[in-house]
């Protein structure tokens, strides 16, 4: 679905970390639960397509100065392709859903300055201890291979389970895992930590916005913001949105 509103209709998991006060657009592919207030235009993306040539004019009537979406790479990508066709000016923002390394390679050089929510930090920040030691791990079973937001998932998760079947007095079951997981609660993994209990089934609440580079990779930044931006109609010159992304101090 494509929507634009004047809110963040970001999950809650992200919905904190998106300060834009500016009309919001909203793309996500049909079946995907979500929320917003005050909609200013609408479009289905239907699940598992990559056609989005009839989404484009909803979503420039409302006039967004970002278009979120929520989909997998090829559906986002050829939104953002075509929105640079028409000169939509906004910041595109995905969450980690899209699969980050697929969508960089997908955009290729239309991929410059779009925003990526992550759930992990950045596979290449060794000054995470946690970090560190996932490249040196990835080296160690395969030298060629390339650090990711998805194995760097898949390392965290693996920590955690060597850790609670470490410290667990339970029989090692499924059950027996995730009752240890819930009782330990807190996990401190070289930087990075994961909380558990009976209601959190989460781990972190972290989200990590990172912004697509012009050679592909991704750089991290600290928040999204914008200034005031006055809006007019196409017609008569829509103004740029002055958008800032900020760099971690």
């Amino acid at each position: 679905m494509v929507m634009a509103t004047t809110r963040s209709a970001i999950p809650k998991r992200h919905q904190a970390y998106v300060a834009l006060r500016a009309p919001i657009a909203f793309c996500a592919n049909s079946g995907a639960t979500t929320t917003a207030t005050q909609p200013v235009a609408t479009s289905p993306i239907p699940a598992g397509s990559a056609n989005c040539q009839g989404r484009r004019p909803s979503i420039r009537r409302g006039h967004p100065q970002a278009v979120v979406m929520v989909g997998a790479y090829k559906p986002c990508a050829e939104f953002i392709k075509l929105a640079h066709m028409i000169k939509l000016d906004a910041v595109f923002v995905n969450i980690s859903f899209v699969g980050s390394e697929p969508l960089a390679e997908e955009l290729r050089r239309d991929g410059e300055g779009v925003v990526v929510t992550q759930v992990v930090p950045l596979p290449n920040d060794t000054t995470i201890p946690l970090v560190a030691r996932y490249q040196k791990a990835l080296k160690s079973v395969n030298p060629s291979a390339t650090p990711g937001f998805v194995s760097l998932e898949g390392y965290i998760a693996g920590r955690l389970v060597v850790e609670a079947l470490k410290r667990s007095e339970n029989p090692v079951t499924r059950a027996g895992l995730l009752a240890t997981i819930k009782n330990i609660g807190v996990f401190e993994l070289d930087g990075v930590t994961l909380s558990y209990g009976p209601a959190s089934n989460q781990g972190m609440d972290t989200v990590y916005f990172t912004v697509i580079q012009p050679d592909g990779s991704f750089k991290a930044v600290e928040r999204l913001s914008n200034a005031d931006v006055r809006w007019q109609e196409p017609r008569a010159g829509v103004d740029v949105p002055n958008v800032r992304l900020e760099s971690p101090k």
